[in-house]
């Protein structure tokens, strides 16, 4: 019998006459992979039902269909492409089987040699400069989604995962201020809520190159929305001052520096652009120079402009196939900037409404989650320790799929006032929680130390009907923990 399959209805399935379904090998906050067979063939496939929340949109299906067509056509070495897709119950994706490492696991067993990096980017570009030309947008490039495998005779070799798919479970992409993705991945166009074009998918790619060399990442922050307010307006550090004691040459600073230049015009216009200089710096060849001492953080010196011709028609045409696919709108300046909300740092931007919490209900309401919860942050900063901002921030949270910030504003709203125990979506969102593996821990702690007994009719009902088998061994154990501490 297959690993997990006395808990798990999936498992022994056979999805449309073709596809079995062996083991469960992974979860996450957007769904379950599973090890999976083509009947017949005996061919390993990896299967990932998307969790059932992300289909309760009337055109979810419609979508799923299209961009799932669109996300088949990838064919390329360093992408992993959609084999077949389905619904049984909820909507899946069958795609090639990847074992490997992610860059993730990587970084944090400390920083990367500088010329194995380059090489592991200049990879994902190949695989990126693939998906551009067939006008395919990632949106969530990151260091958990690109896995590196050891291809015999060939080193390593990266595989891009998940294209298509933070397109795909948007809510609403023809919000001015909708934003999609990872905070700390996000070009400064992407988290201000503009559009979003190859340029943004380049943006997070360097981003991951700088993470990789350095062991850190560019910016960061307790919270989601400060990180994408220094995305869009902070100084970026150079490589040489975020990791002490290392070597960096001034030409990859400076292919760092342009890379995440805030205007997206002033950056690498296409991946062949990006890749071709970082082939040219001494670290891709395995030299290791000195970082100058004055060159100080990439703000202190303008980035090359780039150079119309070849390389900034495809970019324009790029764009186009993005707000064509995407239904994007965003305001322009006469200038053709995208005009930034205010609290993001656009000057011109329209003025906000008075900070109040039925305002931020209101824009919650209407779908502006990000607009809500940056007047939520100024409310916090006018009001410290109160626990309903806190309660309003997690739900939102929760909302944008970031379960890790969201336990963390639950905790502080319980810090505040103990009798939101038994706030009901409180207990619905800790519990789910439990299904997304940067947060469980965090939520377990939570549920067991400060939530306690009103938690127990939401973990029995999750430990006895959840569609995901993580999901239901935990709520058990914290069900009898509970239980037990009460005794």
């Amino acid at each position: 019998m297959a690993r997990g399959s006395q808990d798990d209805p999936r498992i022994g399935k056979v999805l449309a006459g073709r596809y079995s379904v062996i083991e469960r090998i992974a979860g996450g906050a957007m769904g379950i992979v599973y090890r999976g067979e083509r009947v017949g063939l005996g061919r390993v496939v990896a299967i990932k039902f998307l969790h059932a929340t992300f289909a309760q949109s009337p055109d979810f299906l419609s979508r799923f269909e299209h961009e799932a067509r669109a996300m088949s056509r990838l064919d390329h070495p360093n992408c992993v492409s959609v084999i077949d897709f389905g619904v049984d119950d909820t909507p899946y994706f069958v795609m090639d089987f990847v074992s490997g490492t992610t860059c993730t696991e990587m970084i944090e067993r400390g920083p990367v040699e500088p010329r194995r990096a380059i090489s592991l980017i200049r990879q994902v570009l190949a695989g990126l400069a693939h998906a551009h030309e067939r006008g395919i947008i990632h949106r969530d490039v990151k260091p958990a989604n690109i896995m590196v495998a050891s291809a015999t005779g060939a080193g390593e070799q990266v595989r891009i995962l998940d294209f298509g798919l933070a397109k795909l479970i948007g809510v609403d992409m023809t919000l001015p201020s909708f934003v999609v993705g990872t905070p700390s991945y996000m070009s400064p166009e992407q988290a201000s809520g503009g559009p979003v074009d190859a340029r943004s998918d380049l943006y997070a790619t360097v981003v991951v190159l700088f993470e990789l060399l350095t062991g850190k990442k560019p910016f960061s922050a307790d919270d989601p929305m400060q990180v994408m307010q220094k995305h869009v307006g902070a100084p970026l550090p150079s490589l040489g001052a975020t990791l002490r004691g290392a070597a960096f040459s001034a030409e990859l600073e400076r292919v760092v520096r342009r890379g995440l230049a805030k205007d997206p015009n002033q950056r690498y216009q296409t991946p062949a652009e990006l890749s071709a200089a970082l082939a040219a710096v001494p670290e891709a060849r395995g030299v290791r120079a000195p970082t100058p001492p004055d060159l100080g953080s990439a703000t202190t010196q303008a980035a090359p402009r780039a150079r119309p011709g070849r390389g900034g028609g495809l970019a324009l045409g790029l764009v186009a196939a993005a707000l064509l696919a995407g239904g994007g709108y965003v305001a322009w300046d006469r200038l053709g900037k995208p005009r930034l909300p205010v609290a993001l740092g656009g000057a011109d931007a329209a003025p906000a409404a008075q900070p109040s919490l039925a305002e931020a209900d209101r824009l919650a309401r209407r779908g502006d989650r990000d607009a809500a919860i940056r007047m939520l942050h100024e409310l916090r900063r006018q009001e410290p320790g109160r626990a309903d901002i806190s309660r309003r921030l997690g739900a939102l949270y929760f909302d944008k799929g970031w379960p890790v910030e969201g336990v963390a504003a639950y905790r502080e709203a319980l810090d505040h006032e103990p009798r939101l125990a038994s706030d009901p979506r409180l207990l619905r969102d800790l519990v789910g929680a439990l299904g997304a593996p940067d947060a469980a821990e965090k939520a377990h702690a939570l549920l067991v130390l400060r939530v306690g007994p009103p938690a127990l009719r939401e973990l029995r009902a999750a430990a006895r009907g959840d569609d995901r088998p993580e999901v239901r061994r935990r709520a058990k154990q914290i069900e009898d923990e509970i239980a037990a501490a009460a005794r």
